[in-house]
């Protein structure tokens, strides 16, 4: 009983007070409020303070990974990763992840990157960079 009660708490607490972002006519809103533009192009993005000023380039890169065994028989034998490079325009600090597109930028919010201005604060810049980075994903591009 206590373990039922437990994890219900949890999935409610964590749908209650987890951030909604929703990208609609090139503005990105979180839990409603218009946050960035975005310019999208596929796998890249560049999102924009409200005043329009680019802060952060976002590129994507694909690659494919084996499924063992493949799920169809006429199927793709390989899936299709994305793994992006995130440049903080101003200061040219760049994270590589394989967060999907909107929980980065959920994640650039959530760290207090830019204020309402969109000036950056540099020591979060690299405490997103330290949190999120995953440099071994950068080898799987160069094979």
């Amino acid at each position: 009983m206590k373990k039922t009660l437990f994890l219900s708490m949890l999935v409610f607490s964590c749908f209650t007070f987890g951030q909604k972002v929703k990208i609609k006519k090139d503005k990105v809103f979180v839990d409603d409020k218009e946050i960035y533009h975005i310019e999208n192009n596929d796998f890249n993005f560049i999102l924009s303070d409200i005043k329009n000023n680019e802060i952060v380039s976002v590129l994507g890169s694909t690659f494919q990974v084996p499924k063992t065994p493949p799920i169809y028989p006429n199927e793709s034998p390989y899936w299709t990763r994305v793994i992006y490079t995130v440049r903080f325009l101003k200061s040219n600090k760049e994270a590589i992840t394989d967060l999907s597109d909107k929980d980065i930028i959920k994640n650039i919010y959530k760290s207090g990157i830019f204020d309402e201005n969109g000036n950056a604060d540099e020591s979060k810049i690299d405490l997103f960079i330290n949190k999120y980075s995953n440099e071994d994903l950068k080898l799987k591009l160069l094979k």
